[in-house]
């Protein structure tokens, strides 16, 4: 049996916030979306009758899965009365929180250590402090829950962190072994603040001894860390790190329930003597920049982390690098529109929609926040005599924009040149 752990549920809850996204005139400055507030946009304007800013149309996810594509447009609109032209840099940050050291914890305890908090809620993680998962009694409606999942069909041979006969107890996920509907009547249910080890047998190979057929067992290990409530204060229940393989259906980074680096030893009666390399379970929050690739293949800026473990798929509209499209893409520096930006008009749309890509595994984070920056620049046409021109020495993202003057400039070129 599999399981997705390390989580205060037991889906992958990905915190993806609403959205604050904002123009930007002549100056740079970036406003985030995927955050915590909702304004479509923030103008900015460089002077009364000069003013563009950034358009979205976007309604952000509250648990955004591998695959799950989200509407995003994005455009630039010039609400003044003169033309203009425009670039955008898309940048980008990820908050993640993911697994962390581990504590080491021995088997006669009975708490949380003291520096070690309870992360009940992965949102109320902050930074530099250590944090113990909690396990859910929760779980969707046929299905078991973390607990359920840990202690089905194994047998218990640590309980409250003492050493049990192993061949006195069993336990079960329902009220006999044909029950699948996993209720709790019949399922094993501590009393006692400490630590719980089941064994699992996972591989029987038969043998011969001595010219008889019998067989050889091989056991994995999972389990809990149980703290009982008073009063108003809950049960709780701690997870301990757990492996992390290569399933065999070919699923990579698939989290198992079974215990990590954990080594029990037996007497010759069958019951536990000593268990080494526990620990509990911890998570870190970290912050990274994200890095921008552009796929022109595929018509998408893909944002990674520093692992390329996390990797965002956001899909252009209307971009090519040679000048051809309404977009220019010019490396390493950003997107620039190659006509100018008439007064009262709006750009043609630069993002369609943003998906977590397919290829993240349930290994990457415990919860991520994703902030996709997106900064535009602006500046005026201005007048050749009777005709628009580029103003002189003008750079939008250090990119310089080139076009003959005409009573109505365009086909616009972007180079780093000049």
């Amino acid at each position: 049996m599999t399981a997705k752990k390390k989580r205060s549920s037991r889906d992958t809850r990905i915190l993806i916030g609403a959205l604050l996204i904002a123009g930007v005139i002549a100056g740079g400055s970036t406003f985030a979306w995927f955050t915590s507030r909702d304004e479509v946009t923030n103008r900015l304007s460089a002077k009364a009758e000069y003013n563009t800013s950034i358009v979205e149309d976007f309604e952000p996810p509250h648990d955004w899965t591998p695959g799950q594509e989200v509407n995003k447009d994005v455009s630039i609109v010039n609400t003044g009365s003169i033309d203009a032209l425009v670039g955008v840099q898309l940048s980008g940050k990820f908050t993640i929180i993911g697994a962390g050291e581990g504590v080491t914890y021995s088997l006669n305890s009975t708490a949380l250590p003291s520096d070690v908090k309870s992360a009940a809620s992965l949102d109320a993680v902050t930074d530099g402090t250590s944090y113990a998962l909690e396990l859910s009694r929760e779980a969707a409606a046929g299905a078991a829950d973390e607990i359920t999942t840990l202690q089905a069909g194994g047998t218990l041979i640590v309980e409250a962190g003492n050493p049990v006969d192993p061949a006195n107890f069993s336990v079960r996920s329902g009220d006999d072994e044909t029950d699948t509907n996993y209720s709790s009547d019949g399922e094993f249910v501590p009393t006692d603040s400490g630590v719980y080890i089941f064994r699992r047998t996972v591989k029987v190979t038969p043998k011969t001894v001595d010219g008889k057929e019998t067989y050889e067992e091989t056991y994995e290990y999972s389990g809990y860390l149980f703290v009982k409530g008073s009063g108003d204060v809950a049960d709780k229940y701690y997870g301990f790190e757990t492996k992390t393989e290569t399933l065999s259906d070919g699923t990579t980074g698939a989290t198992t329930p079974f215990l990590k680096g954990v080594t029990v030893t037996y007497n010759s009666d069958g019951k536990v003597t000593e268990v080494t390399g526990l620990k509990l379970a911890t998570v870190k929050k970290s912050y990274e920049d994200a890095t921008f690739v552009y796929d022109a293949a595929n018509g998408k800026a893909v944002a990674k982390d520093a692992d390329s473990k996390i990797l965002v798929d956001i899909a252009l509209a209307n971009v090519a690098a040679d000048g051809s499209a309404a977009w220019q893409y010019v490396e390493d520096k950003g997107f620039f529109y190659t006509d100018d930006l008439e007064a009262g008009a709006t750009t043609a749309k630069l993002i369609d929609s943003v998906t977590l890509d397919p290829a993240v595994t349930g290994d990457a984070f415990l919860a991520m926040d994703f902030d996709l920056n997106v900064a535009h620049e602006s500046v005026q046409v201005v007048m050749d005599g009777n005709n628009e021109a580029v103003p002189d020495g003008v750079k939008l993202f250090g990119v310089t924009p080139a076009a003959t003057a005409a009573t109505e400039l365009a086909n616009v070129s972007w180079s780093v040149a000049g």
